[in-house]
């Protein structure tokens, strides 16, 4: 039985996230940054790889605002928790 990658990826993403969310501001970073560095895989569709990559983004820009550490400004978990979400819905 062949190995869904973008699936393990999505999924590892997930999990990743809610551990990220649950940690310090640094190391919810350095765990976003991980993701950050983990691209599409070359057998995934068209749209995997989208969705993986728009993921990507949404990735970066929580890091930035993690990084920034703005008071009054909430980091957008829920933004990053959907575009994994959509990635995951099709694989």
């Amino acid at each position: 039985m062949a190995i869904n990658q973008s699936k393990v990826q999505a999924n590892y993403a997930a999990s990743i996230l809610r551990v990220a969310q649950g940690s310090d501001t640094d190391v919810a970073i350095r765990l976003l940054l991980g993701l950050m560095r983990d691209p599409p895989m070359s057998n995934v569709t068209e749209e995997q790889a989208r969705l993986h990559l728009e993921a990507i983004e949404v990735y970066g820009r929580l890091a930035d605002v993690l990084r920034e550490g703005k008071l009054g400004v909430a980091p957008p978990w829920a933004a990053a928790q959907t575009a994994t979400e959509r990635w995951l819905s099709v694989t």
